[in-house]
């Protein structure tokens, strides 16, 4: 129980992400530069990790503050995972690995779980702050 809401997290985690690298490597042969192809994956899945981690995760209702905060960490998150997925790409690992699809894939993976940690810590502290506010309300 524990840990019961960061393994739900990191289910709906998972889903999206599958649903993200689909979308990335559809995109990536429509557009030239990756970081393009990976912000439109990213919004697409976010939108889907939004309903399902309101629902099931954090249980707060689908209204304005909970978008804000979404939005608010859904920024972060799209700028780690830009900054890493183009750090890895295009500098860190393009001279040793020559296979462009392993190189997307590890660079897409590390992009993920750098996002993952940081986003999961900021929406849970936030969101636990709106289910307060939302419990004084009532």
């Amino acid at each position: 129980k524990k840990y019961n809401m960061i393994i739900k997290y990191f289910l709906c985690s998972v889903l999206s992400s599958i649903i993200d690298f689909a979308i990335l490597y559809v995109l990536k042969g429509v557009f030239d530069e990756i970081v393009v192809a990976n912000t439109i994956s990213i919004i697409v899945s976010s939108i889907f990790h939004y309903i399902v981690t309101s629902n099931y995760v954090f249980k707060v209702k689908k209204n304005i503050y909970s978008i804000v905060i979404y939005v608010v960490t859904f920024f972060i998150g799209l700028s780690i995972q830009n900054f890493v997925i183009w750090a890895t790409y295009t500098k860190l690992f393009v001279t040793l690995i020559e296979n462009d699809m392993i190189l997307t894939l590890l660079s897409k993976v590390l992009s993920l779980g750098a996002s993952f940690i940081i986003t999961y810590m900021l929406r849970k502290f936030l969101n636990a702050r709106l289910k307060k506010k939302e419990q004084r309300v009532k």
